[in-house]
């Protein structure tokens, strides 16, 4: 891999992953935001299932940019802890999916084929960037992951705020 001479075989900018990690966090927040938003009004299932993958992804998102860090010193291989961390986001990736799909089942929940696509989709995309980020191990890579780690939280809040009433 190292005869590639486009591969950027170093991590990724500190300011790449203590931005990724701030966003995370402020996601994270914004689930507050729209509890305090939607306080006095009844909460259907659907937004509380929705309100908890916020923080629970936003949270994810920050701890594995903000570990990327004590990793590549670690490790003292940027290619070597680009993979443990993909790795780690992989795992967190798969077992959040199996973890919303068994909330969604105790909580009644029937997501619709729009928002079932949508995020399976982003999935499918993050799923994808992890086989080329363990293959390539470049900052690149890595920095796709991220981004679309961040994603998910994101469609989650996107979804949220679309389901808010016109008028409060």
């Amino acid at each position: 891999m190292a005869n590639i001479p486009y591969l950027d075989l170093t991590m990724p900018p500190t300011a790449f992953l203590l931005s990724i990690a701030g966003l995370g966090i402020s996601l994270a927040g914004f689930s507050g935001l729209v509890a305090a938003l939607r306080r006095g009004t009844q909460w259907k299932p659907l937004d509380v299932y929705r309100l908890r993958q916020i923080p629970e992804m936003g949270l994810a998102t920050s701890m594995l940019a903000i570990a990327s860090f004590a990793l590549g010193e670690t490790i003292g291989s940027a290619p070597a802890a680009i993979r443990y961390a993909t790795v780690v986001a992989a795992a967190f990736t798969l077992s959040h999916v199996v973890v919303l799909s068994v909330r969604a089942r105790r909580m009644g929940i029937r997501l619709t084929s729009t928002n079932f696509w949508a995020a399976g989709i982003l999935d499918i995309a993050l799923i994808a960037v992890t086989g080329v980020s363990l293959w390539q191990a470049s900052a690149a890579s890595y920095e796709w992951l991220l981004i679309l780690f961040l994603a998910r939280p994101t469609l989650a809040f996107v979804l949220v705020l679309g389901d808010l009433p016109a008028s409060a």
